[in-house]
């Protein structure tokens, strides 16, 4: 405690944490630009098309799962004791992931039915 009643903390140099993210961010921003560059020349076409359908789902997928799971972990969870914890954050995620396979269910419920009642495909990308 210092004269005044504040409590001094010992300095911690964060200069690790940072190098990493830093080395992070610029590996995620090379893979992006071979992605948007090299991929595109190398596979052609019809095949990044595919890759990039594959990827859009993935993406979609990814972010519907990133969207306020980590909020309500670390509202609900935190709030019960520390007896409970284990067994409210597997029945959160065990709720969340019914919520998104239902969610996807009806995806491609709707995909499916779209595909029956036109199935040559009179879409804009249609040739």
């Amino acid at each position: 405690m210092t004269s005044t009643g504040a409590v001094s903390l010992p300095r911690v140099s964060n200069r690790g944490a940072v190098a990493v993210a830093v080395a992070g961010k610029a590996a995620e921003w090379l893979t992006l630009a071979a992605m948007l560059t090299l991929v595109p020349r190398l596979l052609g076409p019809a095949v990044y098309g595919t890759f990039g359908l594959a990827l859009g789902i993935v993406t979609l997928g990814s972010a519907s799962l990133a969207l306020g799971g980590p909020s309500v972990m670390a509202r609900f969870v935190a709030a019960a004791p520390p007896g409970e914890r284990a067994s409210l954050a597997r029945a959160l995620a065990l709720r969340a992931v019914r919520w998104r396979a239902g969610g996807l269910a009806l995806m491609s419920a709707i995909i499916v039915t779209l595909v029956l009642v036109d199935p040559g495909g009179s879409g804009p990308y249609t040739p």
